[in-house]
């Protein structure tokens, strides 16, 4: 009841771009793979601890292809499962004192901390915005709040964290992956974002249309209703203010519709081709 969970989402197949990124950061500055193996491990457990409980607060119903583990198992075990990921993930962050020493250790612990910190802070804010059915004007609220929820943890962490297990201490040093991967990782999120509207179902292996469901504030949302004359946005408002159980296929269709009339899409594929 709690290790098959934790080895569920774990063995579906992912990008495993975080443990990439981690162990090449590593080997750029001068660190073998090994030294950056435990730390890569860490993160692809804080990823899927965070997925199972983010599957949760947005209701979502598949993942990867598959049930979301709450689906699979029910909430109380996914719950539990998402905890333990975390706390296993904090273990394998202290298994690297017997090779990087107890301040290499701590350097790791406190990247580790800092990602949690802006990847909650960013959940909040989307959450926020859902909760008050509150859609933002600019691009710029997008692009702050998907660094804290998605960059940081999914791009500019796996490279810090790379670096210090090749030894750097240099805060300097560090900072200087920030701003190149806050651009990547808001590109990535963005094509996520589109990739649930357009993609293939069976390749993205998520719930179609999921994110319009949800009501998440994406960037082709923001468009659509910075955009939208104001009938059409007095409608998507009251979609938006739906609970994700009144909401239908038809409601995220029609809002899909009304994204595709004004360009959203297209918008969105550009803003993230010029951030990459």
């Amino acid at each position: 009841e709690l290790y098959d969970p934790m080895r569920d989402y774990v063995s579906r197949e992912g990008k495993g771009l975080r443990p990439t990124l981690t162990i090449a950061s590593c080997m750029a500055l001068g660190g073998a793979a090994e030294h950056a193996v435990r730390a890569a491990a860490a993160l692809e457990l804080f990823h899927n601890g965070f997925l199972v409980h983010d599957d949760i607060a947005d209701g979502s119903t598949h993942r990867r292809g598959r049930p979301t583990l709450h689906q699979k198992y029910g909430v109380g075990i996914a719950v539990n499962a998402g905890d333990a990921m975390n706390l296993f993930a904090v273990d394998l962050v202290l298994s690297n004192l017997p090779t990087r020493g107890l301040s290499g250790t701590l350097g790791l612990i406190h990247e580790m901390l800092h990602m949690c910190r802006e990847t909650v802070e960013g959940q909040a804010v989307e959450l926020g915005w859902i909760r008050r059915n509150f859609v933002p004007q600019r691009d710029a609220d997008y692009f702050r709040m998907s660094t804290q929820k998605t960059g940081w943890y999914t791009c500019i962490t796996p490279c810090r964290v790379g670096a210090v297990c090749a030894g750097v201490t240099d805060p300097a040093l560090l900072d200087r992956f920030n701003e190149a991967f806050r651009l990547v990782g808001i590109a990535f999120q963005i094509q996520d974002d589109v990739l649930n509207l357009i993609g293939e179902t069976e390749r993205y292996g998520k719930e179609p249309l999921g994110d319009l469901l949800e009501g998440k504030r994406t960037v082709m949302m923001i468009h659509l209703f910075r955009t939208a004359t104001p009938r059409v946005r007095q409608r998507m408002t009251r979609i938006n203010a739906m609970t994700r159980e009144r909401k239908t296929q038809a409601h995220a269709e029609e809002m899909l519709a009304a994204m595709q009339l004004v360009g959203s899409i297209d918008y969105a594929i550009d803003v993230a081709d010029r951030l990459a």
